[in-house]
């Protein structure tokens, strides 16, 4: 009955230690819908975009930035995938551990019960008169019964202490079920979750294989998504001449100037280089592509960094770029940040180098755009920024 009573306890404090596995488990459930919305989403932008392509009424960048949000998507599922993966086999390892321990306890408690077993046999044939023959048999002296008193003493004691052990094995036996039992369940959900990961991400690879395939073989759809980027390109070089013809005051600021620091710029984030600058050829499509910047990969919500003291010149949506910043750091040298999900500097405010002044993840995507110019031409930031 004690025992019953007890499972209860261990059962609470244990769910109360495994509060935080669950709460991320749940998060990862969340993430996963979420997921899933943005792949329907971007499945119907995407046939939305094509049909107007082929009729000639796109939104300019369109097409673009879809296959952007698409390959952010993939990736993002790949990731969790992967994530699950590992997690899964964390997940075999403490099973397998578990029942290791499970096994040792179980033997422990079995040896200790057959101990029990033994005295409780041995008290029962002996009995209350036994006892008392011990202590007060008629040929013992006071002597004898003092010293009888003091082994029958520790015989009970060391009892208690047996049955109290067996007690102690016992909870932490049904501590252990119990844990096994939540690893299993957790293994169940997390096997289920990875399935519907790989299935969506083939789905998204899918869409995404189809899209390149339909925009490789027709001419005027390729001929459409290159001059998007093309638009996309002039539009931000318009932008930042217009800023630069109608700055009223350049920043100077009181540091060392922009020009003298070449090679020791700080990155913005510091995930890994995706796209450099200049003209390179997309392997998924065959076509030569200018940077005028680099993409970098970061997760979303990663901050964003300025890589120079100056002043925010631009904080606000822009097409083609989501959100975009342009900093000014004086003497017309000029630092571009796009597809922020969130700015934390806004326009006419000043900045210190290293000063979170944005959060990545525009529309889901994982990666920021990176751009230096001066006077309006963009330069290759890779020189600008610390080795690494």
């Amino acid at each position: 009955m004690k025992l019953r009573l007890l499972v209860p306890v261990f059962l609470l404090i244990l769910g109360w230690v495994v509060a935080s596995p669950a709460v991320a488990l749940a998060d990862a459930e969340a993430e996963l819908e979420a997921s899933q919305q943005r792949l329907v989403e971007i499945q119907q932008q995407i046939e939305e975009g094509l049909r107007k392509l082929r009729a000639h009424q796109a939104r300019a960048g369109s097409l673009s930035d879809d296959l952007e949000r698409l390959d952010a998507e993939v990736r993002r599922l790949a990731a969790s995938a992967k994530r699950s993966q590992r997690e899964l086999q964390r997940i075999d390892t403490d099973l397998q551990a578990g029942q290791k321990d499970l096994d040792a306890l179980q033997s422990k408690r079995r040896n200790t019960e057959d101990q029990v077993r033994q005295r409780l046999a041995v008290l029962y044939k002996s009995g209350e008169v036994g006892l008392a023959k011990v202590l007060l048999g008629a040929t013992t002296t006071p002597y004898e019964v003092a010293e009888n008193h003091y082994y029958l003493t520790r015989m009970v004691r060391h009892d208690r202490q047996l049955v109290d052990s067996y007690r102690n094995q016992a909870a932490v036996l049904e501590q252990k079920l119990a844990e096994l039992e939540r690893l299993r369940a957790k293994q169940t959900k997390v096997s289920e979750r990875r399935q519907r990961e790989r299935a969506m991400l083939a789905r998204a690879g899918q869409d995404k294989r189809r899209l390149l395939l339909e925009i490789r073989e027709d001419e005027a759809l390729q001929s459409s998504y290159l001059e998007e980027l093309r638009a996309r390109a002039a539009r931000l070089a318009e932008l930042v001449k217009k800023l630069e013809t109608d700055l009223v005051q350049t920043y100077t600021g009181s540091g060392s100037p922009f020009k003298e620091q070449k090679g020791r710029l700080a990155w913005p984030v510091d995930g890994a280089l995706r796209v450099g600058f200049g003209k390179t050829r997309n392997p998924e499509l065959g076509t030569m592509l200018e940077s005028h910047g680099l993409e970098v990969a970061a997760a979303i919500g990663s901050p964003v960094r300025s890589v120079w003291g100056g002043k925010v010149l631009y904080a606000s949506p822009f097409r083609g770029y989501g959100k975009l910043m342009i900093i000014d750091h004086g003497e017309k040298f000029y630092s571009l940040y796009a597809h922020v999900a969130r700015f934390v500097k806004q326009s006419g405010e000043q900045v210190a180098p290293g000063d979170v002044i944005a959060y990545s993840g525009f529309e889901g995507r994982d990666s920021l755009y990176f751009e230096i110019r001066r006077s309006g031409q963009p330069l290759d930031p890779l020189p600008w920024l610390k080795a690494r």
